[in-house]
């Protein structure tokens, strides 16, 4: 047996059917850093379009800023300190490579012991 599954879309001020992006298509729009998504009509496109046309006008477009991901607060360190955190691994019991990224708990455990 098959199965089809169907999504509808609707216009959310007012229940109509957008069954093509000729019809209509999901508006988004930023106001105090809240993004805000609805489904719209192409004729309520146009009226919030219409409405916010003297809005934009007299607007500055801020450029977007690309937010990347934290990779953490550990410091770069420099080829002695590296070997003298692998030496120390290496006394305390741990196994660490001679190189490549020493484990976080690693350097972790260094600090805390000096």
């Amino acid at each position: 047996m098959a199965r089809r599954l169907i999504e509808t879309i609707t216009d959310d001020t007012d229940g109509t059917l957008i069954t093509s992006e000729d019809e209509g298509r999901t508006v988004q729009f930023t106001i105090d850093s809240v993004t805000y998504s609805i489904d719209l009509t192409s004729a309520h496109i146009n009226e919030l379009e219409e409405a916010l046309r003297p809005f934009i006008a007299a607007a500055r477009k801020q450029p977007r800023i690309l937010r990347s991901k934290s990779r953490g607060t550990r410091p770069r360190r420099d080829k002695e300190q590296l070997d003298a955190i692998r030496r120390w691994a290496r006394e305390a019991g741990h196994e660490v490579s001679d190189r490549g990224r020493i484990p976080a708990h690693i350097e972790e455990a260094y600090e805390n012991s000096h």
